[in-house]
C-alpha cells in the first residue's frame, strides 16, 4: 500500500498511468497473493512482463533482489528509470523525479503522498463485508467511541532475524497506551485485532473494555484492517497493517497512538513513518 500510494503521487506529478509489478509476490510464501480487487472497490493496472522487461532491461534481476537500503539518498538510473530507494526515511530527491520511471522500494512514509491523502483514501475503498459476524462487530464499533488495538508477533515472534530487526511491543507499551487514551477518552471501548488473539487475550484478562476480534483469517484478514477503519481511535503496533488501519481511519480528531522504536534494527533511520498529530510511546 505505501508502494501504491509513493507511486500514485509519481504518476500524478508526471501525468502518467500507475502500474503495479507484482512479479516478486509469486516467491513471497507469507504473503496471500495479490488481493487487491478482493480487498478495494478499485486497484491500478498491472503491467505485463514483456512492458517490465522492455522498460527495465538488464535492471530487472536489480530491482527483484538489490539492495534497498544502504546510502542516504535516492538514486535514479538515467538509463532505465529504475529509482532506488536507498534508506528507509524520506528523501526530497524523491520531489524531484520528472518523469515516468520505475520504483524500488518500501516508500514507509507518508511524506511520499503528501498533497493527495483523498486520491490515496478513495483508492483505498474497501469493499465491505456481507457477513453478519463482521457487521455485527462493526455496529458495535459505530455506537460507541470505539479504539482499535492491533497487536502484531507472527513472524516477529518466531523468526529470530525478524525478531531483532522488527522487535515486537511489549503488554507495557499498551498499557500506557491505554491509560493514555482512557484519560483523553473516558469511556473509550477498545476492540483488539491480533495475528495471535490468544495472546491478546491472556495479557487483557480482567480487562472489561476490550473486545478481541478474532473472526477474519487467511485471505479474509483484511477485514480486521477495515474495522480498524471505522474506530475513532487507534493504538497501533510497529507494523503496516495497522499504520493503514490508522491512516485511514474516517475521525478527523482521532489519537493515534505508535510505537518507537519502529524498528529495532534501524531506530533512526524510519522515523519518517509518523504522520504529524500521532503520539508516540
Amino acid at each position: 500500500m505505501f508502494q501504491i500510494a509513493a507511486g500514485m503521487a509519481v504518476a500524478k506529478r508526471c501525468s502518467s498511468p500507475l502500474l503495479l509489478d507484482i512479479s516478486a509476490l509469486r516467491k513471497y510464501r507469507k504473503h496471500h497473493g495479490y488481493l487487491l480487487p478482493e480487498v478495494f472497490k478499485t486497484s491500478p493496472e498491472l503491467a505485463s512482463k514483456w512492458k517490465l522487461i522492455f522498460l527495465l532491461k538488464s535492471d530487472y534481476r536489480k530491482v527483484l533482489y538489490g539492495p534497498i537500503t544502504g546510502q542516504v539518498s535516492l538514486r535514479q538510473n538515467t538509463r532505465n528509470i529504475v529509482c532506488y530507494q536507498l534508506h528507509q526515511g524520506y528523501s526530497q530527491d524523491f520531489d524531484k523525479l520528472s518523469g515516468p520511471c520505475y520504483l524500488s522500494g518500501y516508500w514507509q512514509s507518508e511524506k511520499f503522498f503528501v498533497g493527495i491523502e483523498d486520491e490515496i483514501r478513495n483508492l483505498f475503498s474497501f469493499n465491505e463485508p456481507a457477513d453478519s459476524v463482521n457487521a455485527e462487530i462493526l455496529s458495535k464499533i459505530c455506537s460507541c467511541n470505539a479504539v482499535s488495538l492491533h497487536v502484531r508477533r507472527g513472524d516477529y515472534v518466531t523468526e529470530q532475524d525478524t525478531n531483532v530487526f522488527h522487535g515486537i511491543c511489549s503488554w507495557d507499551y499498551y498499557k500506557a497506551a491505554i491509560e493514555y487514551v482512557e484519560a483523553k477518552v473516558p469511556d473509550a471501548k477498545f476492540f483488539g485485532f491480533s495475528d495471535d488473539p490468544e495472546w491478546l487475550r491472556n495479557k487483557a484478562k480482567g480487562m472489561h473494555s476490550l473486545e478481541v476480534v478474532d473472526i477474519n483469517h487467511g485471505p479474509k484478514s483484511y477485514l480486521d484492517m477495515y474495522l480498524m477503519t471505522r474506530c475513532k481511535h487507534h493504538i497501533i503496533a510497529n507494523s503496516s497493517f495497522s499504520w493503514w488501519g490508522a491512516y485511514l481511519g474516517l475521525n478527523e480528531q482521532k489519537i493515534v497512538v505508535a510505537p518507537s522504536p519502529w524498528l529495532r534494527g534501524d531506530p533512526e533511520g524510519i522515523k519518517d513513518i509518523y504522520c504529524n498529530g500521532w503520539t508516540v510511546f
